[in-house]
């Protein structure tokens, strides 16, 4: 039982030091320049065809920065 509460407590802890981990460095440059980001999808969706289990599909979604900073991309989720 110690175990398992030991084993949610450290398992919470590393998930909260890795969910709030920020470069401040970045934070402060954008706030000063008053310039930020703006990421512009043309295309938000796309139908696929069918295909055969096991096969590789590929698309392309185009992003446009429009903002006055650069646009950074840590990390892309599918759906």
């Amino acid at each position: 039982m110690k175990f398992k509460i030991s084993a949610i407590v450290l398992i919470t802890l590393a998930l909260t030091a890795w969910a709030t981990t920020c470069p401040a460095d970045e934070t402060t440059t954008t706030a000063a320049t008053g310039a930020t980001p703006v990421a512009v999808f043309p295309e938000l969706k796309f139908q696929f065809a069918a295909v055969m289990e096991g096969t590789e599909i590929v698309h392309d979604f185009p992003i446009n920065n429009t903002g006055g900073a650069e646009l950074k991309i840590d990390k892309v989720l599918t759906g």
